[in-house]
């Protein structure tokens, strides 16, 4: 059994590892931000490699029970200990401490109970595959943050894409109104894509068609960033219900969805996990 201790030990490992090769890269005019996701990714892989199959399903669900600030905590210690761009070592910091965040929403099951219990057939063979559980990109937010203007403050990062950012937020003010999940624009030359975004779902829900989508309940096209407000689903994506079936794939039979089960569309998922 993996103690939540060595699995912050594993990270703050992984977090060393990480910033010793940016050290490396990082000369006057190079991106180094950009290195960053590839370089955690390799190196994850490389640590992860040295476990046996037995031992990383607990791996992964004490990696998981690590919470946000104690994550911060650990990468930031490990940061302070180099010389780096301290630009670049915010970036850094901000990418290591969302790890066990989202590699707790890639795990999830809509059969785990609200607990991650990491099945063999869920372990990540291939380095393609660790990537599922890894940031994108440093996260634009943090949990905590408060949207500017809105009553809301962001709690979990739900998913990233190549231009968006999904996060399970909670109103500040009205205590008892169930979350939402809000998709953020970061990209401003693919701002059109949510107002497209917009008029589909709009038509989906005029015509009574939205039954097995999620619902678009507001939105915030002209702050900076734009965002979708949308409700929050409870119990895990596509990849989840999938893994579910413990690598046997689900029966070629039932060809309609189960009652009262969605999945969280808010943005198209493919079979990696990532959000377009």
């Amino acid at each position: 059994m993996i103690s939540d201790a060595e699995a912050e030990s594993f990270l703050g490992s992984l977090s060393a590892a990480v910033l010793k090769d940016l050290t490396g890269l990082a000369f006057p005019g190079s991106n180094t931000v950009m290195e960053i996701a590839p370089c955690a990714v390799r190196l994850f892989y490389r640590a992860v490699k040295k476990y046996s199959i037995a031992d990383i399903p607990a791996l992964f669900d004490a990696l998981t029970r690590i919470p946000f600030a104690r994550a911060f905590a650990v990468a930031q210690n490990q940061a302070a200990r180099t010389e780096i761009d301290d630009n670049l070592k915010q970036e850094v910091v901000k990418y290591l401490s969302a790890i066990p965040m989202t590699s707790r929403q890639m795990l999830r099951r809509f059969d785990d109970g609200g607990h991650v219990t990491t099945l063999v057939s869920q372990v990540p063979r291939t380095i393609e595959e660790i990537a599922r559980l890894m940031p994108a990109r440093a996260p634009r937010f943090q949990p905590g943050d408060r949207v500017p203007g809105y009553d809301y403050r962001l709690e979990i990062l739900l998913g990233q894409g190549g231009f968006a950012e999904v996060w399970k937020a909670g109103h500040t003010e009205l205590k008892r109104q169930p979350p939402v999940a809000l998709k953020f624009c970061l990209d401003e030359e693919l701002v059109a894509s949510l107002r497209r975004e917009i008029e589909i779902v709009s038509v989906l829900q005029d015509h009574g068609r939205d039954k097995d989508i999620v619902r678009l309940l507001g939105t915030a096209y002209n702050t900076d960033p734009p965002f979708l407000i949308y409700e929050y689903i409870h119990g895990g994506n596509l990849c989840g219900w999938l893994d579910s079936f413990a690598g046997a794939g689900p029966s070629p039979k039932p060809a309609e969805p189960e009652p009262n089960r969605r999945f969280k569309t808010y943005a198209t998922l493919d079979r990696t996990g990532n959000f377009g």
